[in-house]
């Protein structure tokens, strides 16, 4: 298994951008759910 160190990299630098996003859009929902109630 000798893979690209920079490819593993930007492949979990991509995997990390995309968990934290969508955390961030679970945040906005929740807070556009409690403004809305």
């Amino acid at each position: 298994m000798a893979s690209d160190p920079r490819q593993v990299n930007s492949c979990q630098g991509a995997l990390v951008k995309m968990i934290t996003i969508r955390a961030i859009i679970d945040d906005i929902i929740k807070i556009a759910d409690q403004n809305s109630h």
